[in-house]
């Protein structure tokens, strides 16, 4: 058995949401004010500049449209139709945003609960809860307007479906896995990361379960994913003429995350140091190519293209780059550099310390849980794909990891003695 029975389970899932939600709305109110000056200090801003014009566009019946009221699919449409839909049963978009980020966030403190009952003793997926409800980067971003909170719910969602997946083998189980996969990548298209790694587990484990069987769930998962993602294709085939799996900005992501710079990559510092004059004649002929495409396909060819050209031409220096990506990948959202835009800097270094003490604890978590090859399957695998995806594709921004701090929380109370290792007998008990 492995942890408390279902029914126990999920009244640990129904407590722990709701003092989630007691408790981040409670921060929501009194720190309205600080969420206020972050938002005007930069943070965030994706809220203002395209969510919420996207959501207004949708709620007004306009279509999925920027601000200049143009069609678009630079971005997926999940969070703006979770903005507009919810704008109908509150009194404004503020009041619509705080609904769906209080009750995402919360309902993610639930989910980190019933992740870890999948690996520990109920004392510590209590403990995990706990840490989750009071973790200062999930509070934060209950209280702002981007599309991390639900996102991180429907994948932490898909773990534990997958969890209940690799035990159970059941097909219906696999179709809804593919929904919550399909339902991610409409708000995120980084899902596509966890679906690799998730198609991955249902492929090879457990290695007892005939070959057969797996390929059938996996097969089921991805038409589940295929058909959540219908409606999107067919409208950026009418509107666009082209097929646009995810968004426009897919190539210009993987080209983006080669660009070298001396700070992080959209620093506002970068803007003060001179560029080497072949470098920026090199990214000012691939603009002009981009600017001259007479399709999204052939601008994405031109990116990509000159994404090869970039690693060919200095590998060494590529590394060097990753490995920098890597490292602010890592970096606190609530910590001390943020000190001279918002304050309280004692409270962010303290804040910052704690979120390193975290991840040496769910790294030592995840090693402590490698002899576990169903936890191998449903947290190493997914962490270390993510985690690549994320370094390589892309500028590597700090609040991307937000996604990894539920698997480093869980992970981080397995070490404890209770915790179960090389268990493998089947159960369906979460």
């Amino acid at each position: 058995m492995r942890g408390p029975s279902q029914t126990i389970a999920w009244r640990g899932f129904l407590l722990w949401a709701v003092i989630a939600l007691t408790f981040r709305g409670a921060v929501v109110f009194i720190g309205a004010s600080a969420i206020e000056r972050a938002e005007q200090a930069g943070i965030a801003e994706d809220g203002s500049a395209y969510y919420l014009p996207l959501a207004t566009s949708l709620w007004e019946g306009d279509g999925f449209a920027n601000k200049d009221g143009r069609p678009t699919a630079s971005h997926m449409p999940g969070y703006p139709l979770l903005v507009a839909a919810a704008r109908w049963v509150t009194a404004s978009f503020h009041g619509a945003i705080m609904a769906i980020q209080l009750l995402s966030g919360s309902l993610t403190v639930g989910l980190v609960f019933l992740m870890a009952t999948t690996l520990t003793t109920p004392w510590a997926a209590h403990l995990a809860a706990l840490i989750a409800v009071c973790w200062p980067d999930l509070v934060l971003y209950a209280g702002l307007n981007l599309s991390e909170n639900p996102f991180l719910c429907l994948a932490l969602a898909g773990g534990v479906i997958l969890s209940r997946l690799l035990r159970t083998g059941e097909p219906a189980t696999a179709a809804m896995l593919g929904l919550v996969c399909g339902l991610g990548v409409l708000v995120r298209k980084s899902m596509v990361s966890f679906i690799l790694a998730w198609t991955i587990a249902v492929l090879v484990f457990p290695a007892t379960r005939p070959p057969t069987r797996r390929l059938v769930n996996a097969a089921v998962l991805l038409a589940a994913l295929a058909l959540t993602l219908l409606p999107w294709w067919g409208r950026n085939l009418r509107t666009f003429g082209e097929f646009i799996p995810l968004t426009t900005k897919g190539a210009h992501n993987i080209y983006s995350g080669t660009l070298i710079r001396p700070y992080y990559l959209s620093d506002a510092r970068n803007d003060l140091v001179t560029p080497d004059p072949e470098e920026q004649m090199r990214e000012e002929a691939v603009a002009e190519r981009v600017h001259a495409a007479g399709s999204f396909g052939e601008r994405d060819r031109i990116l990509l293209r000159a994404t090869l050209d970039n690693v060919l031409r200095d590998p060494v220096a590529q590394l060097k780059h990753l490995a920098r990506k890597a490292y602010f990948l890592w970096q606190p959202n609530v910590g001390s550099r943020h000190a001279s835009r918002v304050g309280f800097a004692p409270v962010l270094w303290l804040i910052a310390a704690g979120h390193w003490l975290l991840v040496v604890a769910g790294l030592a978590g995840l090693f402590h849980l490698r002899s576990d090859r169903e936890a191998v399957m449903t947290f190493i695998v997914p962490f270390l794909v993510v985690t690549i995806f994320h370094v390589v594709v892309g500028i590597g921004e700090p609040r991307y990891h937000l996604v990894f701090l539920p698997l480093l929380i869980v992970s981080a109370v397995a070490l404890h003695p209770g915790a179960r290792v090389n268990s493998r007998t089947p159960s369906r008990s979460c």
